[in-house]
Parts: C-alpha cells; sequence; structure tokens
C-alpha cells in the first residue's frame, strides 16, 4: 500500500517537471505543445468514473489529452510482455477496454480506439519494447 501511494505521485512529478520546463521557456511559441504533454502526464491515471488519481477527476474534466493517453497507456501495457506477465492478445486487449468504456475510459475515446484498433495493434507491431527475433 505505501509502495502503490509514492508509485501514484508519478503524474504530479512529470507534470511539474513539464511546467518548469514551460516557467523556463524562452520560446512561448512552444508552450502551447508543452501544456498538452503537462496535461497528458498530469490526467492519465484519472478515470472517467472519478475513481482514479491525482485528483479524482471525473468524465469532461478530465483533459482530453489525458483521456486519450490514459486508454493508449492502458493498450500498450496489456499488449506488450512485461516481466509479471506475459502480452495480451489483440482480441483479449479490446474486450478488457471495451468493458472498461463508462468506468475507466471516456466512451468516445473507446469508440475511436475500436474504430482504429488496426492501427493501434500495427504501431505496437512496429514499435515493440523489445527486439523482434530475426528469424
Amino acid at each position: 500500500d505505501t509502495e502503490f501511494e509514492v508509485m501514484k505521485t508519478h503524474p504530479l512529478i512529470g507534470a511539474e517537471a513539464i511546467s518548469r520546463i514551460i516557467d523556463r521557456s524562452a520560446r512561448p511559441e512552444n508552450n502551447d505543445f508543452l501544456d498538452h504533454a503537462r496535461q497528458m502526464i498530469i490526467s492519465h491515471h484519472e478515470r472517467w468514473d472519478g475513481t482514479g488519481y491525482p485528483y479524482g477527476l471525473q468524465g469532461d474534466a478530465i483533459p482530453l489529452a489525458g483521456r486519450v493517453m490514459a486508454l493508449a497507456d492502458v493498450y500498450d501495457a496489456l499488449i506488450t510482455r512485461r516481466i509479471y506477465k506475459e502480452a495480451y492478445t489483440r482480441d483479449k486487449v479490446q474486450e478488457i477496454i471495451l468493458a472498461e468504456s463508462g468506468t475507466r475510459f471516456d466512451p468516445d475515446i473507446v469508440a475511436a480506439f475500436v474504430a482504429s484498433s488496426s492501427e493501434f495493434y500495427a504501431v505496437s507491431c512496429e514499435f515493440p519494447d523489445e527486439p523482434v527475433a530475426d528469424v
């Protein structure tokens, strides 16, 4: 429980880092892009139903950038092998994401994901976390 509480601070730490870059930027024309990145970082663990962190934002109160990143982050975590789990199949990943539409994820973002799931998968194949064996 203690480790999880520490882990939950990473969106705040990342957003603070980007905020410092924005504050010190000599190129204000880049600030919109950096602010978009900050929104993604700080809100990607918020949940559509309000049970996420760090602020417990709900629905449209979650920045759009964070809602998109939340689904992309989970997709990557599920489709990729991790030290603690094997990679899930495309169908299983889609099943999990669909099941969490309206609770974890914005239903409109889930609908966009379903409409472009082939592209999601193609990107995951093009940029794997570990090298693909040359056979």
